[in-house]
């Protein structure tokens, strides 16, 4: 028999619960339960999970199961679903499933809800696989799937990129007793963008009215999204058009559909129409600076560069990268240091392709002190470099007939390949003016081993580019590739 003292602490939990007062809602069913000599059963108990539940406190249900069975206290459908629900909100798959299948032995057969949450958990952790295999489990369990179900495996599938999965789902719930919803169509259409399948998203989008769904903001923008993978600016731009009241995600779409088919002026139109109905954010700078960088139109994307503190737009380093592209490729190496130096005061770690931009903008400047020193800052900041670092610094040193530093270059290009711990490659770099074997310079490309030869030409240290012939020899690269262009000096 259940006292009335337990059911006054469970409705008042209960209250509470919905108030997102989840921690006085404990505090209520286990302290002032003690206090009036109410011994929490099943009710109580059941309240407290609930509140762990709604706010994903899962460590804090699995405790309370366990106080239930330690006071033999039978836990029922209630008492697992809400735990299984915690465990969901709190991004715990694993023992989401570890309940489930623990509610069979305890003779407690999991119903709609139990399933509808594990399969949730599954989805939020992007376990498409676990979730697609509940879902068909259910069948087997003499449980039938609803709208929720097969919408959080949808959702499951979309996360995961898998839209061919995702439609094999929708068609299943379109000819079977389900009938699709607004999410479902959202999902669906959202796993085809992703998956650039943008044809087959605005297909999607097309038959929402069909079956009398009105599409939204979401349904929009997901097919926006897709047909800027699929290069389908137009069709981008005629989708944001239809959408009464576009958010910051659909003018970024459509700004980035943009970028990606060169359409810069299109891009940075769409910007400032975007700065007039919308607060901005960087995402829609960054697509509109790329597309000025990718068609050359350096002075545009200095302005939009310069736009984004009055639009309170934070650069991020994608801002930076492209805008320090665009000078690089404009050869305007001291403006290019400058948004280096101006990244690097903002508190913004400079990345790979920001050494890489102004290494590439130092050697055509023929700055090679430069880029040296910035080819050294890249080991303080804890970045390796690639062929591009490389490619870039030697030609400078070639360049500045600093023949002893292009091979101790190459020698480290080697050393890295054979993947040499970053303080050893930041002590080689700077033994400057040592000639370091070149016994590992099997991953050196043409290329590096043309301007070290190059570079011993210019230098007179014939010797040394002799030991680069010989090893190039041993290395599998063919003397003829690199040889003609050290003949002509």
């Amino acid at each position: 028999m259940v006292s009335s003292g337990n059911i006054l602490c469970a409705e008042c939990a209960a209250v509470l619960k919905k108030a997102g007062q989840w921690q006085r809602a404990l505090y209520l069913l286990f302290n002032t339960s003690a206090a009036l000599s109410v011994t929490p059963n099943q009710v109580s108990f059941n309240a407290g999970l609930s509140a762990c539940g709604s706010e994903g406190y899962w460590e804090m249900a699995l405790d309370l199961l366990q106080h239930m069975a330690s006071r033999r206290c039978p836990s029922d459908d209630v008492s697992f679903n809400a735990s299984i629900s915690a465990c969901e909100r709190g991004g715990q798959w694993r023992v989401a499933l570890q309940l489930l299948s623990s509610m069979q032995p305890s003779e407690i057969a999991p119903d709609v809800i139990s399933m509808d949450a594990a399969i949730s958990s599954c989805e939020k952790c992007s376990q498409w696989e676990q979730a697609l295999q509940l879902l068909w489990d259910m069948p087997s369990a003499r449980l039938h799937a609803n709208v929720i179900s097969f919408n959080a495996a949808l959702s499951a599938c979309e996360k995961s990129s898998f839209w061919a999965k995702a439609l094999q789902l929708f068609a299943t719930m379109s000819s079977g007793a389900v009938e699709p919803d607004l999410i479902s169509f959202n999902s669906c259409i959202s796993a085809c963008g992703s998956s650039s399948e943008w044809q087959m998203a605005v297909h999607l989008l097309s038959l929402m009215p069909v079956s009398r769904i009105p599409p939204d903001r979401i349904s929009i923008n997901a097919c926006i999204s897709a047909c800027e993978k699929g290069f389908e600016w137009q069709l981008a731009l005629h989708l944001l058009s239809s959408i009464p009241i576009p958010d910051a995600y659909s003018f970024s779409a459509a700004i980035s559909a943009c970028e990606k088919s060169l359409q810069w002026q299109m891009a940075t139109a769409l910007l400032e129409t975007m700065l007039t109905r919308v607060a901005p954010h960087a995402v829609a700078f960054n697509a509109a600076i790329s597309a000025c960088e990718k068609c050359s139109r350096w002075q545009s994307a200095l302005c939009l560069f310069s736009e984004m503190p009055a639009a309170a737009a934070s650069p991020t380093v994608i801002s930076f990268n492209a805008t320090i592209t665009s000078c690089e490729n404009a050869s305007l190496w001291q403006e290019s240091v400058h948004l280096f130096d101006t990244m690097k005061d903002s508190r913004i770690s400079p990345s790979l392709v920001s050494f890489n931009s102004v290494l590439s903008s130092a050697e055509r400047a023929g700055q090679w002190q430069a880029a040296v020193f910035l080819f050294e800052e890249m080991a303080e900041n804890a970045l390796l470099p690639d062929t591009i670092s490389f490619n870039a610094v030697i030609p400078a040193c070639t360049s500045g007939l600093q023949g002893q530093r292009v091979l101790m270059l190459l020698s480290t290009l080697s050393s890295l390949s054979d993947r040499t711990l970053r303080k050893e490659f930041k002590r080689g770099l700077r033994a400057v003016g040592l000639l370091q074997s070149l016994e590992a310079a099997r991953a050196a490309n043409i290329f590096s081993y043309g301007t070290a030869i190059r570079a011993c030409q210019k230098c007179t240290q014939w010797q040394v580019a002799a030991q680069i012939l010989a090893n190039m020899a041993t290395s599998g690269v063919e003397a003829n590739e690199v040889a003609p262009e050290s003949e002509n000096g």
